[in-house]
């Protein structure tokens, strides 16, 4: 149908006696199963297209380090273009879409035939889970790429957490001034019905793992705390997650990162309420949670990703070495302020260490917008611990 409408503009234009404006030139729209000839690692699907019935579709399995000896894994896909000379155009777009259950590196690279992928010109990009993704790269590049000689494409990405899927589709060159294609709307409403349909296995788990956590036995103030807390997870888990959202697996992953440490910040307060009478903590005792982590862990603020406090901390360190461990004071309906740690001398059977030995050092937080570029522990987005408040 794509062609038949090409045919019927340019053949108007000459009727009228006007010269066809050099405009989108569809380098790649793969409704013909000769335009799958040159590619490698992709197939041609009808699961997902733009327009028309058919598009590329990328796969690979998920990156397990044990697997691969701890060797990143570049699952890739290229074509040798039909279409060399790309001379009339200054931009190539495409779209892509996620159907991966987790964030994705998606990277692309075209050349000419004096470059190798590497020399010429490409990048990297994020591409959410379950979501779309308009490419648009300028083709003017002197030097790293000959627009009249063309003769690779190239997509590619890096390390998936899970298995990897994306489709892509429409690949067009635009003339200089010329106005990127609309998203079908039909499309869009395809998407978003994936989307729904996609997550809510996972949204409904989510839910249930949450509600089935009891915080009955806790005193009241803590077992307010949690539950509020909980309510507030359980919100955010019945939003309408079929509206496209530039963050939503941002959202979702944090999410279930905060559904994930919920049983274990629950253990945290009941075994904390066994020991709050041995602990002091001036006159806001019962409006207070202690919890420990060591000193690699990464203490989330509305995580709650720590341990209950035990009754005794154990560290061990060499001559001129220093060791540390995490002390999460937790305010649970009041904020607390001027929090002090008074320090006494370390003792063993045969060494004592002065209080002036140890020294209490605040983390601070750093507040981050979206997902880097390489995975974490997890797909978290917030407020994340670095910096110590010396």
């Amino acid at each position: 149908m794509k062609h038949v409408k090409k045919f019927v503009i340019a053949l108007a234009s000459v009727m009228l006696g006007v010269i066809p404006a050099i405009g989108a030139d569809v380098l790649y729209d793969f409704e013909s199963s000769d335009s799958m000839k040159a590619w490698k690692h992709a197939d041609r699907s009808n699961e997902l297209p733009i327009d028309g019935q058919f598009g590329l579709k990328f796969t690979a399995p998920s990156w397990i380090p044990d697997e691969h000896n701890g060797q990143s894994m570049w699952p890739w896909c290229e074509t040798a273009v039909t279409r060399k000379d790309w001379s009339k155009f200054d931009r190539i777009v495409f779209d892509v879409y996620n159907d991966s259950a987790t964030p994705m590196l998606f990277g692309y690279w075209f050349c000419d035939s004096k470059h190798l992928l590497r020399e010429s010109v490409g990048t990297t990009i994020n591409v959410e889970a379950f979501t779309h993704k308009r490419v648009v790269c300028g083709l003017v590049h002197p030097g790293k790429f000959d627009r009249a000689d063309a003769k690779t494409l190239h997509f590619f990405s890096e390390n998936p957490s899970s298995k990897l899927t994306f489709f892509i589709d429409s690949i067009q060159l635009l003339a200089p001034g010329e106005k990127l294609p609309p998203l079908p709307e039909a499309y869009q409403k395809r998407i978003a019905a994936r989307r729904a349909e996609k997550l809510a296995p996972q949204l409904q788990k989510a839910i249930a793992e949450i509600e089935s956590v009891s915080t009955t036995g806790l005193s009241k103030t803590p077992q307010s705390f949690l539950d509020q807390r909980r309510r507030e997870y359980l919100a955010l888990l019945h939003r309408d997650y079929s509206i496209e959202d530039g963050t939503l697996c941002s959202k979702v992953s944090t999410q279930n990162a905060e559904k994930q440490a919920f049983p274990e910040m629950v253990a945290a307060f009941r075994a904390f309420e066994k020991n709050r009478s041995r602990v002091a903590i001036g006159t806001a005792s019962n409006d207070v949670v202690l919890g420990y982590a060591t000193s690699m862990d990464k203490v989330l603020p509305r995580v709650g990703n720590f341990s209950a406090l035990p009754s005794k901390i154990e560290i061990a360190a060499a001559r001129n070495e220093k060791e540390a461990f995490q002390l999460i004071v937790l305010p649970l309906s009041q904020p607390l302020n001027r929090v002090g740690v008074h320090l006494s001398a370390l003792k063993n059977t045969k060494v004592e260490l002065p209080a002036t030995a140890v020294s209490v050092i605040p983390v601070g937080y750093v507040e981050t917008k979206k997902r880097g570029t390489y995975s974490v522990d997890y797909d978290y987005v917030g407020f994340w611990p670095d910096p110590l408040l010396t």
